[in-house]
């Protein structure tokens, strides 16, 4: 009598939990791309709706690659992400600005003999700043997306951002006794935001956000393309059964 060497029952074992009934559905790998464009207002109301068609998209896209080359509609950011189904993914291309949000209020002078009316020339009036908040400006993509078996369809949460720093702003906090008003800079911020829940198919783009830019700056764009791509399957490698001798 012959049995198999234990190689092969475990290779056999392996082969059984791969390609068995109880296998494990196909798993998918994703890449995606979000491009952030400004277009002038005029120009954006003429081609927002045929972005938001499936049917004319992708023409609509090509045909504002020549406005995007010569400056016309202006490319804000190009994001790329790659990364597994299922899993929460992001990328972000931002400079951080700090800016102090806390203060020590001036104080007069203690105990001084001089007249009150000197204090009008004190020579050094001001806040310090005791505490400093971390803003990140720029551009940002979280994705999650689930995939069918056969990676057509997509469950996708996504959430697009571009965060811009505007200009600084004083705001008034108080008057010297000479008349001269203190005031303390805080920067102003502008965020286009978007956080949709879609279903799409595997390479199809789409229009995910459309804001309006303050000071008729124009119409800022988002649009996302997913793309799902198989995991290559590992493969299995059989050994040739061993010989043995008659077992007793």
């Amino acid at each position: 009598m012959r049995v198999p060497s234990l190689g092969v029952v475990l290779h056999l074992a392996v082969i059984s939990a791969v390609i068995g009934d109880d296998a494990p559905p196909p798993r998918w790998t994703l890449t995606a791309e979000c491009q952030m464009v400004i277009l002038p207002a005029k120009l954006a109301a003429t081609v927002v709706p045929a972005l938001s068609d499936d049917g004319t998209i992708e023409q609509a896209w090509e045909k504002l690659q020549p406005q995007i080359a010569s400056g016309e509609v202006k490319l804000v950011s190009q994001l790329h992400l790659k990364g597994n189904t299922g899993k929460k993914l992001e990328t972000q291309t931002a400079e951080g600005l700090p800016y102090p949000t806390e203060f020590n209020p001036p104080q007069a002078p203690n105990n001084v003999p001089v007249p009150p009316e000197q204090l009008k020339n004190w020579p050094l009036v001001g806040f310090a700043p005791t505490a400093l908040e971390w803003r990140e400006v720029g551009t940002r993509l979280e994705l999650q997306a689930e995939a069918s078996a056969d990676g057509q369809l997509l469950d996708a949460q996504i959430t697009p951002q571009h965060v811009r720093f505007l200009r600084f702003v004083k705001y008034d906090a108080g008057v010297l006794p000479n008349g001269d008003h203190l005031s303390i800079s805080q920067p102003i911020f502008h965020t286009c935001r978007s956080n949709l829940s879609l279903y799409l198919r595997s390479g199809q783009r789409v229009l995910v956000g459309i804001h309006t830019l303050p000071a008729d700056e124009g119409v800022e764009l988002f649009l996302l393309r997913i793309t799902t791509h198989p995991v290559p399957s590992i493969a299995v490698k059989v050994n040739a059964p061993v010989k043995t001798g008659p077992q007793p």
